[in-house]
């Protein structure tokens, strides 16, 4: 009885032993499968190189990849207009190549945000907080603004549009750095300077214009700079920040057109969208060039696929 006790306890020992073992081999060959899968969504290239590309330039070049159906016609509008593109490859494949750049966009803000902290130098518990408050205000107007859109975005919109709203969380930590701190100081500049010249009688008129600071030249895009222009970005872009005068009708002209796009709503949504955005915008106090930035995200959200964009990407 003895021996046939412990027989029996070896039995079980060996069964427990085998399917930890079975249990590890499929942990593991599950693990192997999504390093496979995300080193084939990158199609061999690292994260720093992917992030390079704008956005809807890796799109082009995932597209062309995996997708031998895709046109060129259609690939060269995947570069430029990933409304039009979506009508074109399957949406599928495209939102494996939205979701693999995305990640990347991640991971470098998760690094920025590390580097910060432990230099001491990033955002103290408050404001880490009042972010949140103001993320959570602008996840609640996306998800408000891409259902009373007309017509409602599908499974693309929605995610260029997760996408497209990571600019902000990175926008936050990059103000944190030496170089964000020095573009905020150059802004606030030429923000006074803007309202000096409106005040000032005209009389005064090129001596104004002479007193006044030039504007931050733009860095040239890279890992640790802010957000990276959308391909093929015009001179003339709401993108283009230019002089403090052209900011400002440039701003005005971003406005107008999320007021149009208001209208063209009917009046139960258009009331629920503005009223979301005006709680993203009075949630955290942002920036001139933020404010900006929100706007043309909202116009993102709003416009029908079949518009011409207003402004490029944001990166």
């Amino acid at each position: 009885m003895a021996d046939g006790g412990r027989n029996n306890q070896l039995t079980k020992t060996a069964v427990v032993l085998a399917a930890l073992v079975l249990a590890a081999a499929s942990t593991q060959a599950q693990s192997k499968s999504r390093r496979e899968r995300t080193d084939t969504d990158r199609l061999g290239m690292t994260c720093t190189q992917i992030l390079k590309l704008s956005s809807t330039d890796w799109v082009a070049k995932f597209v062309a990849r995996k997708s031998g159906e895709v046109s060129a016609g259609a690939q060269e509008n995947a570069a430029t207009q990933p409304a039009v593109a979506r009508t074109a490859v399957p949406p599928d494949i495209t939102i494996r190549a939205i979701s693999t750049y995305g990640k990347c966009y991640d991971a470098r803000t998760e690094r920025l945000a590390a580097a910060l902290g432990r230099s001491g130098k990033g955002p103290l518990m408050g404001a880490r907080g009042d972010f949140g408050d103001f993320e959570n205000a602008l996840r609640e107007f996306e998800t408000v603004a891409l259902q009373d859109s007309q017509p409602p975005a599908d499974s693309v919109k929605k995610a260029y549009a997760a996408l497209y709203e990571k600019q902000f969380r990175y926008a936050f930590y990059q103000s944190y750095t030496e170089e964000g701190r020095k573009a905020a100081a150059a802004e606030a500049a030429a923000e006074s300077a803007a309202a000096a010249a409106r005040t000032k009688p005209n009389t005064a008129g090129s001596a104004a214009k002479t007193a006044a600071p030039a504007p931050a030249p733009k860095p040239a895009p890279s890992e640790s700079s802010s957000l990276k222009p959308g391909a093929g970005e015009a001179a003339d872009s709401p993108n283009d920040r230019g002089t403090p005068e052209d900011a400002v009708a440039q701003f005005t002209k971003t406005k107008n057109r999320f007021g149009q796009l208001l209208e063209a709503l009917p009046p139960d949504h258009a009331h629920e969208v503005h009223s979301s955005f005006g709680t993203v915008l009075g949630s955290y106090e942002v920036s001139q060039d933020t404010r900006r930035d929100l706007y043309l995200y909202a116009i993102f959200l709003l416009e029908p696929a079949s518009a011409k964009p207003f402004a490029p990407p944001p990166f």
